[in-house]
């Protein structure tokens, strides 16, 4: 589990970061994933559910966010500001 985390986390973010994995950890806890399979399903249900949800970003370009996103990007701006 702990490797997960870690491999999206090096995956996701220029610097890699304790907390980021740590914050994931968390996010995976709160939604009472304890095992690896768990884990890799919830991963792709937030992905079925990303390719779901399309929105516009600032460049008129179509894309898709999840909660889980949204959750990950406010929490690393809350640590980081605006330089993640």
């Amino acid at each position: 589990v702990i490797k997960k985390a870690y491999e999206i986390t090096v995956d996701t973010i220029l610097n890699p970061a304790p907390r980021y994995t740590a914050k994931i950890l968390m996010k995976w806890h709160e939604n009472g994933l304890r095992n690896l399979e768990e884990i890799e399903t919830f991963i792709a249900s937030e992905k079925s559910k990303e390719r779901a949800t399309p929105r516009r970003d600032s460049g008129n370009k179509q894309t898709v966010k999840s909660d889980a996103d949204d959750w990950f990007e406010k929490k690393l701006r809350q640590n980081f500001g605006d330089n993640i």
